[in-house]
């Protein structure tokens, strides 16, 4: 799935949990998504240094460049 895909994707899941009267439900789904986000990059940061050659055998949905990706599409949407 591609950055822009995954970040789209993210966001729809987060707001069909805000309430459409509420004028900020978009913004508040990408908040929700990009705090997702961080925690995913937060999280794999150790493994990208101490398993490096494994590291680079990973799926895309696996790397931080994905998730930064994924991050910026998210800001830009």
């Amino acid at each position: 799935m591609t950055p822009q895909n995954k970040a789209w994707e993210l966001v729809q899941k987060y707001l069909k949990y805000q309430h459409y009267l509420e004028n900020d439900a978009w913004n508040q789904s990408k908040e929700c998504a990009l705090i997702a986000v961080d925690e995913i990059i937060e999280v794999t940061a150790p493994y990208c240094d101490r398993y490096e050659p494994y590291y680079l055998e990973l799926k895309a949905e696996m790397t931080q460049q994905y998730w930064q990706e994924v991050k910026q599409e998210i800001i830009n949407l």
